[in-house]
């Protein structure tokens, strides 16, 4: 079973044919197509973000919840929920199952999650559950200039249906319900007469920069703090040391393409880098190649072409490989590593 994971981006491709051949069944829960949903036997489509709730934890350990932005098209649910149903269908219920059976809404995983994770005791008390209401209304996620909801769709229909049910959430998908933040730690838009949109967030703060008059946007997590291990020098691979055409291939990190949702968002896609290859102009000199001239890298799951880019910030014996680029995305699970480095001759080959 594989959950949300392009596997083509973790391991290489041979090891990673080897292990999906052994498997008798592949189930897939994922948002996005990918080269590893191809090999599935199984695909149940998984919300995005956007679509489901859930808790975001940033780097400083700030855990706060998120609602549903939209209501998802088409047959699509939470992974969680996928499970959910799996298990209820289930004639028989492992004991250490049926928990699972019981969840209802996604409150519920987050109780489960801080049962088996203490350090996560935070989740449980963040922001309202499903059954909030102020005088008996949910909080209005469209504000009151939002109408015509139904205009919208038709071209398809004209009939006036009601705006989609959340379970999840204290928010309806409509204008409908409590518009005034200030009497709710919710908040689906801001505006003030004479100042629109986020200018007038400071409106609604205690000051400016703080927290908001109804209610901290999160809670902190105390993590314990642990040493971190010390990690022995890697050694060099006999068979590359005994061939100067090795070098180490050491990974770039690009504003666009890197990271993987990037490559799947159209506005973002068109301003992405073809991918290249850059060497220090000591090794450039070594090899006897030139600025924007094509080379060849022999790695152990393919052989791949790009143009070169000669750049004095790459240590001498390594390449910068972008990370994630298309027609690179193979190459990840291999920085960082080792790869032969030729000037091209013969037609292009992206892999094997």
């Amino acid at each position: 079973m594989i959950l949300e994971n392009d596997l083509y981006r973790r391991l290489d491709k041979k090891s990673l044919e080897q292990l999906l051949s052994q498997a008798d069944e592949i189930i897939l829960l994922d948002t996005l197509l990918n080269p590893t949903s191809k090999r599935a036997d199984w695909i149940f489509p998984a919300s995005a973000t956007a679509e489901s709730q859930g808790t975001f934890i940033n780097n400083n350990g700030l855990a706060q919840r998120f609602y549903a932005v939209y209501e998802g098209k088409g047959f699509i649910q939470e992974s969680w929920r996928w499970l959910m149903d799996a298990v209820n269908f289930c004639t028989e219920k492992p004991a250490n199952l049926s928990a699972i059976a019981e969840w209802q809404h996604s409150t519920d995983l987050s109780d489960a999650i801080t049962r088996e994770f203490p350090v996560l005791k935070a989740l449980d008390s963040l922001g309202p559950d499903e059954d909030f209401r102020i005088d008996g209304l949910k909080v209005a996620r469209q504000s009151a200039r939002y109408s015509g909801r139904t205009a919208i769709h038709a071209e398809k229909q004209v009939s006036e249906n009601p705006p989609l049910q959340d379970p999840d959430a204290p928010m309806s998908f409509s204008m409908e319900g409590i518009h005034n933040p200030n009497r709710s730690p919710l908040q689906a838009n801001i505006w003030s007469p004479g100042w629109n949109s986020n200018q007038s967030i400071f409106k609604f703060q205690e000051e400016v920069g703080g927290e908001r008059r109804g209610g901290p946007s999160g809670i902190r997590i105390e993590r314990p703090q642990r040493v971190m291990p010390e990690w022995p020098a890697p050694s060099t691979p006999p068979e590359v040391a005994a061939d100067p055409s090795h070098v180490q291939m050491l990974p770039l990190y690009r504003l666009f393409g890197s990271e993987e949702l990037s490559n799947q968002a159209m506005g973002i896609s068109e301003v992405i880098e073809a991918p290249f290859v850059m060497v220090n102009h000591i090794d450039a000199k070594a090899f006897d190649i030139h600025q924007r001239e094509l080379i060849e890298l022999e790695t152990s799951c393919g052989t791949y072409r790009a143009e070169v880019r000669i750049s004095p910030t790459i240590p001498s014996g390594t390449v910068g490989i972008p990370y994630g680029l298309p027609d690179f995305e193979t190459l990840s699970p291999l920085l960082p590593g080792y790869a032969s480095l030729r000037p091209a001759e013969a037609p292009a080959i992206t892999e094997d």
